[in-house]
């Protein structure tokens, strides 16, 4: 590791630890001055000589100097010379050894467009005012911001959860017009992708920011640059039989008979029970495990299932409270379990039953961090009261249950969808392997498609392809089929590539509409 790499690291342990009142102006000049001097003092009389050396005016640089003096972040001795303070951000990290904390950033899934980020800090712009401004990248030092905290919360594939509007105020010091700006720049200049709206009653989820998207394969990355396949994956209802499922779940009553709670699947025809030449596919009626987890919630819980409905309301009244209608609440929730399954790792899940067991613990860990447990209510209050039995206890086994549920229907949207684009994705390479997928949202404003993305380093550019199913009739099957999985349709599956323009992308919503205002995407270097 190189010394410019090490300043990088620790410049990135500081990014979302520093004082939460900095100006973005004085953040960047702390980078700046980090990044060209790291520890080393200087003399606060060559002020000007360094202004030079960082390019930010040196009456700026001295009002910066001033704030960051004042917040221990950088600090004086009694000979005049100035250098960041060691030990802020040994408290920053809490004691623990910065060779550890900057090993966890190397591991970080975005490293290289981290380290591409701040190797152009020195090329963004301060000010239209600055010499030279026209050599410098179009991007100001408050997209830089943003955009570095985005893709230091983003994962592997740059899905970013979590990145509220408090997050990145905190995070950056804008204002909250200021933010919006610059998200709008973002989405402008097709650094980000696209979004799912944030919502605020959302009965699963336990947070309410937006889901963004930052494209890999933008200019901006330059060699870092990854390319891969999308993939339009267009189910055969156009109500999605998830959907249907948690429309079911959203308004199931506790006192109809289980057997009414039917449950449909879509899958792979492995048994050849319509006669097929392969290529077949089959929506069929299946029993489910659900109904009967929910029934032993009840017998604790009389309100149990509500914690299976699409919105939560408020019970005390709030002004100008924006809130989701189910629909949109249903997207979201679409998505976050489509991302969930997409770190499923094998393929044996596609043919078994639903079983919650099955869930890896990396994704039961994500899980427990996205959804709400249980809400204790007066009920199970006055139960375990009367039972002598410990309330915890009781909510323990309460969220269990529910993440047993929780469990059985992420494995229901592997079995029913990724496992179709996984299986379309090994006919298009033509390798028997697991290629990895991730969600990106829904398809313009036939928000019943889906988009996939698979990485693959071997591309030099990106390609699209639409999966479609066909309607074929039902053959007599060979053996008897139980009335449990009755067969109701049968599809066959057809593959096509489409062209992958800048127009067909906004129009797929694989960019945001906002790429409309520019000519050329490769506007960012100017």
């Amino acid at each position: 590791m190189n010394k410019c790499e090490f300043l990088s690291y620790i410049s990135i342990l500081y990014l979302q630890r520093l004082e939460f009142t900095l100006s973005p102006f004085e953040r960047i000049v702390f980078f700046r001055l980090f990044l060209t001097f790291g520890y080393k003092r200087f003399r606060k009389k060559d002020i000007k000589q360094i202004a030079l050396k960082i390019d930010i005016h040196h009456l700026k640089l001295e009002e910066a100097f001033s704030e960051l003096l004042k917040k221990f972040i950088l600090v004086a001795d009694g000979h005049d010379h100035i250098g960041v303070n060691r030990g802020y951000l040994k408290q920053l990290n809490q004691q623990r050894k910065i060779k550890s904390r900057i090993q966890s950033i190397r591991k970080h899934p975005k490293r290289d467009f981290l380290l591409q980020l701040f190797e152009k800090l020195f090329q963004i712009k301060i000010s239209h005012k600055q010499k030279k401004s026209q050599q410098l990248l179009a991007m100001d030092y408050k997209q830089w911001l943003v955009l570095v905290n985005l893709v230091f919360l983003s994962d592997r594939d740059g899905v970013v959860l979590g990145a509220g509007t408090h997050e990145l105020t905190s995070f950056t010091g804008l204002s909250r017009f200021a933010l919006l700006r610059c998200m709008t720049y973002l989405f402008q200049k097709g650094i980000l992708r696209s979004k799912i709206d944030g919502t605020l009653n959302n009965a699963y989820l336990n947070f309410v920011s937006s889901i963004y998207f930052i494209n890999l394969s933008h200019p901006i990355w330059g060699e870092k640059r990854v390319f891969g396949r999308f993939i339009i994956f267009n189910p055969p209802e156009q109500t999605p039989i998830f959907k249907q499922f948690i429309e079911a779940l959203n308004g199931w009553n506790p006192d109809e008979p289980l057997g009414d709670f039917k449950i449909k699947e879509f899958l792979l025809d492995t048994d050849d029970k319509l006669n097929s030449t392969g290529n077949g596919f089959v929506l069929q009626y299946d029993e489910s495990t659900i109904p009967h987890t929910l029934e032993t919630g009840l017998q604790w819980n009389k309100v149990f299932n509500q914690e299976f409905q699409l919105s939560r309301g408020y019970v005390k009244e709030q002004k100008k409270l924006s809130l989701n209608t189910n629909e949109h609440n249903f997207n979201r929730l679409d998505y976050v379990f489509c991302y969930l399954a997409s770190y499923y790792s094998h393929r044996g899940l596609i043919t078994s039953r639903l079983q919650s067991q099955l869930l890896p613990d990396n994704v039961k860990s994500m899980l427990s961090k996205l959804f709400r447990e249980v809400v204790i209510s007066k009920q199970l209050e006055h139960k375990a009261n009367t039972l002598g039995l410990k309330l915890t206890d009781i909510m323990i086994a309460q969220n269990l249950l529910k993440q047993k549920i929780l469990s059985l229907l992420v494995h229901y949207v592997y079995r029913d969808e990724l496992s179709h684009v996984i299986d379309a994705l090994t006919e298009l390479t033509g390798q028997n392997v697991c290629n990895r997928v991730v969600p990106i949202g829904g398809v313009g404003k036939e928000k019943f498609r889906k988009i996939y993305f698979s990485p693959d380093l071997h591309l030099k550019h990106n390609e699209l392809f639409l999966i479609q199913y066909t309607e074929v009739n039902i053959i007599t099957p060979r053996i008897p089929i139980p009335l449990v999985s009755k067969v109701l349709k049968a599809y066959k599956r057809s593959i096509q590539k489409i062209a992958m323009d800048i127009k067909k992308q906004i129009e797929l919503g694989l960019l945001n509409e906002q790429c409309l205002e520019l000519d050329d995407l490769s506007g960012i270097f100017q």
